[in-house]
């Protein structure tokens, strides 16, 4: 099996993800948590870096499948 091509998929994406994850903590870190508005949207990043950072372990997963179903021939 070629496992070139799902490694630098499970790559990529992991990569874009973790990339948009620390952009929005850049993000967030500059908001004004003492006001309602800025709790808001420090929320709604907190909520978005999960959601990349899920992402990321999941493509970590993936590749951990992906070699621990190797059959070296």
């Amino acid at each position: 099996m070629d496992y070139q091509t799902p490694q630098q998929t499970f790559g990529t994406v992991a990569d874009n993800n973790l990339i948009a994850a620390q952009a929005t903590f850049r993000r967030v870190a500059k908001y004004d948590g003492r006001t309602p508005e800025g709790r808001e949207a420090m929320i709604d990043g907190l909520f978005e870096i999960e959601e990349n950072l899920r992402i990321v372990k999941d493509q970590i997963r993936n590749l951990r499948n992906l070699y621990s179903q190797r059959e070296d021939v």
